[in-house]
């Protein structure tokens, strides 16, 4: 029997790798696919039964790598401005936009994107109605399910 020890980043027996992970919130949130169909895109293609539940729990630490990236963005904005021009072959001078604007302005998007898939915009939350709580034994429980089917 050959032993070895599990590579960087891998802390369960079973788990996605970061590029099932990335291609998962990319497909969620940018593309706008449902969890349902994620889950069936990655069961056609792998053969393997895929839990939506590893997509909900990626999305915040994407998030989280994400909004350094946004700062750092940001921070070269303030500094340097938007803008800035940059001369021409025929000798003229052309404005243009930093690549830093675009990355803050995507990075925005994809941050708000996420807050809005999980429900955590104002916007979304006023939408939210929570019933009051019961205290309902087990078998209570079990005849309410039983009545909504």
């Amino acid at each position: 029997m050959q032993t070895g020890q599990f590579p960087a980043g891998v802390d369960a027996p079973v788990q996605y790798g970061p590029r099932i992970q990335a291609q998962s919130v990319l497909l969620n949130v940018d593309y706008r696919v449902p969890f349902a169909k994620v889950k069936q895109f990655w069961t056609d293609l792998t053969g393997y039964a895929y839990n939506p539940a590893t997509l909900i729990s990626t999305q915040p630490t994407l998030q989280a790598q994400l909004m350094p990236v946004e700062a750092t963005a940001r921070q070269f904005i303030f500094e340097h401005g938007s803008i800035y021009e940059s001369p021409t072959k025929d000798g003229g001078r052309i404005v243009r936009a930093y690549p830093q604007v675009n990355i803050a302005s995507d990075a925005f998007k994809r941050v708000r994107a996420m807050l809005i898939e999980f429900g955590a915009t104002p916007a979304v939350r006023s939408k939210v109605n929570a019933l009051p709580c019961q205290h309902l034994s087990k078998l209570d429980l079990i005849k309410q399910r039983r009545e909504r089917f």
